[in-house]
Order: C-alpha cells, then sequence, then structure tokens
C-alpha cells in the first residue's frame, strides 16, 4: 500500500512537471489555458516541497531512533541517559520546530518575509538586490506575453460563447 502510494506520489510529481513545461509560454498552443498552465506549475511547486518536508522529517526520526539505539545498546555511561531520553523526546514530540523553519527557508518568498520581520538578521541580509538589466527585461517580456496570451484566450472564449 505504501508502495502505491509512493508511486502515485512521483507519478504526479513528473506528470505536472512534464505539463508545465509543456505548457510553458515558448511552447502554449490554444488548447491550454493561462490557468492550467499556473496550477500546474503550483502543483509541481507544492509537491517539492512536500518532498523536501518529508525528508527532513526523516531525518528528524533517523537521529531520534539512533538516539534511541544509543540508549538501549548502553555506548554511553548511564548518566548519559536521561540526556538522550530528553533529546529523543525533543526531537519526536517538538519535530514543527525544525519542520516548519525549514519547510520556510526552502521557498524564496517566506523566506524572505522571514527575515524581514527579524530584528537583527532583517537589516542584514535583506537589502534589496539589483537584478541584472536581461533579467528584468526577460521578465517583463514572459508577462506581457503571459498578459497578451490571457487576453487572446479571453476573447476566444468570448466569440465561442457568442456563437
Amino acid at each position: 500500500m505504501l508502495l502505491c502510494v509512493v508511486l502515485l506520489f512521483f507519478f504526479l510529481l513528473h506528470y505536472n512537471t512534464s505539463l508545465r513545461n509543456r505548457l510553458d509560454i515558448k511552447q502554449t498552443n490554444l488548447s491550454y489555458n493561462l490557468a492550467a498552465r499556473f496550477q500546474a506549475a503550483e502543483n509541481a511547486r507544492s509537491l517539492r516541497l512536500a518532498i523536501f518536508v518529508f525528508s527532513v522529517i526523516c531525518c528528524i526520526f533517523a537521529v531520534a531512533i539512533s538516539m534511541m539505539a544509543i540508549s538501549m545498546l548502553n555506548l554511553f555511561p548511564d548518566y548519559y541517559d536521561s540526556v538522550i531520553m530528553i533529546a529523543f523526546e525533543c526531537l519526536v514530540s517538538l519535530n514543527p520546530l525544525f519542520v516548519v523553519p525549514a519547510a520556510m527557508c526552502s521557498v524564496p518568498e517566506w523566506k524572505n518575509a522571514f527575515y524581514k520581520h527579524m530584528p537583527f538578521v532583517g537589516r542584514r541580509f535583506h537589502r534589496p538586490r539589483r537584478r541584472p538589466d536581461s533579467e528584468v527585461l526577460d521578465h517583463e517580456l514572459r508577462v506581457s506575453m503571459e498578459t497578451n496570451l490571457y487576453f487572446v484566450q479571453l476573447e476566444d472564449s468570448w466569440n465561442y460563447s457568442v456563437l
């Protein structure tokens, strides 16, 4: 059952990534609309975030299980057992303290918003960076092409509904 879930997850990731690539602005045909392209891109982005969060959780539990094994195998003296068990309980019970910042730092917009509100880090790392002119022009061209495509699709949908 778990294998089916994992296979389905990776199939969805592959499908949404390839659909997003097919619906890219350079290869767009009018059979798909802009909303489908953005939805496929958002699905692929959220599935990649889910993979990252799942891997962070697996790492936390691997460390917790290794601490439990160290405690059970008596690899350290007995007076370290309470410290090891406290660390184990913190990793298992308080894992959102590790997962949420990791997930937040994996999305650039979330990371920038988080750093902006931190007292000392916000001033040091949140300096506006100037993008190269070619990158700005590429972004502006892409936005204008997407806007034009959106209005062409909107006009086509109105023409088809009137007929």
